[in-house]
């Protein structure tokens, strides 16, 4: 038993030290890189406002720092790097006694935002995948469920890559398809006409496998809206706000973990439809951050 406690006890100094070392890691990367390009990025006075915030982010005043980023959010600034500093606020109050209940979840939605504005972000990728390892962790002292859950099949293929590759491709196979006809149209020689022949044939295939994948990342993107859940868990709901009685098979327990993303539908007064993998259903509109996209 002595060993066992031990060996816990290690454990847990063992998990401060890490999120010691990530939280120190990302504050040192961010006042090198990302205070120098958000003074440049806008000008104004959001961000001002977020470059007081800054200041106080590295003097470890977490509080007073996330005052500022979140009033140059209400302002208008839209900025990765406005973002990511946010979630490092967040995270630095979560691991403080002043930490707040949902201080992770509102880490995960800083840093899904960051890089739902820059992809290429792989140090935010780097902190948000230990913020979910540190979530599901946690949750799964009690409930052993998941955090994230897998996307639809239709959103998973249309993230296979980005929105503009689909929409090349839609255009290519079109001016391939063109030529392909064109060519059998003036053409006489066998070896031409045959040519054009294959041209027409990738230009159907690829234009049949873009078309409708241009045509849902647009919808994707125009009709739902990303949302990060920042309470310890968004409970489902029926369409009139009841706690909802039966919940499809794929739902592990009644609610939608801390820290997960999804992509809101539409919204009744309090209450978002949302898409959390495959399943749809209804929460607490109080209980999500939706994502500000550029």
């Amino acid at each position: 038993m002595a060993s066992l406690a031990c060996s816990q006890s290690q454990a847990a100094r063992t998990s401060r030290g890490v999120w010691r070392c990530l939280l120190g890691l990302a504050l040192a990367l961010n006042t090198i890189i990302a205070g120098p390009e958000l003074a440049l990025a806008t000008g104004g006075k959001a961000s001002d406002l977020a470059n007081v915030g800054l200041g106080a982010l590295q003097e470890s005043a977490p509080s007073r720092a996330l005052e500022q980023f979140e009033l140059a959010g209400d302002r208008g600034l839209v900025d990765p790097n406005l973002s990511y500093n946010r979630a490092l606020a967040y995270l630095l109050r979560a691991k403080s006694p002043q930490a707040v209940p949902g201080d992770l979840g509102q880490v995960a939605a800083g840093l899904e935002e960051a890089l739902l504005q820059n992809p290429d972000d792989v140090e935010a990728e780097q902190v948000l995948n230990a913020v979910r390892a540190e979530l599901a962790r946690v949750r799964a002292k009690p409930l052993g469920e998941p955090v994230s859950a897998r996307p639809s099949l239709g959103r998973a293929l249309v993230g296979l890559a980005p929105r503009a590759v689909w929409d090349w491709l839609a255009v290519a196979a079109s001016l391939l398809l063109s030529a392909g006809l064109l060519g059998r149209t003036l053409f006489k020689r066998p070896e031409l006409r045959l040519a054009s022949g294959l041209g027409i044939g990738i230009g159907l295939g690829l234009f049949a496998l873009s078309a409708p994948l241009s045509f849902a990342a647009g919808w994707l993107k125009e009709k739902t809206e990303p949302a990060v859940v920042i309470a310890a868990e968004a409970r489902w709901l029926d369409a009139a706000g009841l706690p909802a009685r039966a919940l499809p098979a794929s739902v592990h327990g009644a609610g939608i973990p801390e820290g997960a993303l999804v992509y809101i539908h539409q919204k009744a007064g309090n209450l978002a439809e949302v898409e959390w993998g495959a399943t749809l259903g209804w929460v607490s509109v109080g209980q999500l951050r939706g994502l500000r996209q550029r």
